[in-house]
């Protein structure tokens, strides 16, 4: 309320600042919101209008651990992330050759190009096409291809 009270120039204290901050707690418990989510928000306002601080303060706190729980529970949930085009063929290629090699699946990524998932390769970089939802999918390095191809290898043998 004091913020409010010095965008008015008015003291804290005076007869003023009592006469906005009793407009103030009237507009509160009067205030009657259409959303849906802000009911609680409504019923928090509501209670420190009427005087009700402690119910308004345990309201609120009760709110808070309630949506912290769901958060929490939403933070729990596994996750399918849809893999990106270029995962996917390797993932294809090492269910057909699960003993296969970096050396050897370069070799067959090679073949890919221009099929619509790699663009090019150059050097130690593949570059996957810009599709689907992966349109910032960035070049993908040696290192990540066998980092990769290693995670698929183990989730496999895993089955």
């Amino acid at each position: 309320m004091d913020l409010i009270l010095l965008k008015k120039g008015v003291q804290p204290g005076s007869l003023e600042a009592e006469a906005i901050e009793a407009g103030i707690l009237t507009e509160m418990a009067l205030w009657d919101s259409d959303d849906p989510s802000l009911s609680t928000v409504e019923k928090i306002f509501r209670r420190f209008g009427t005087g009700d601080a402690v119910g308004a303060i345990t309201l609120l706190q009760t709110w808070v651990d309630q949506k912290r729980q769901r958060q929490a529970t939403i933070a729990r949930k596994p996750r399918n992330r849809l893999a990106s085009p270029l995962t996917q063929l390797v993932r294809r290629i090492v269910e057909g050759n699960p003993k296969i090699r970096l050396p050897e699946l370069l070799d067959l990524l090679k073949e890919e190009v221009g099929k619509g998932v790699i663009s090019k390769i150059e050097g130690d970089l593949i570059y996957p096409e810009q599709q689907g939802g992966h349109e910032d999918a960035k070049p993908v390095s040696r290192d990540q291809l066998s980092r990769r191809l290693s995670t698929i290898k183990k989730r496999l043998m895993s089955r």
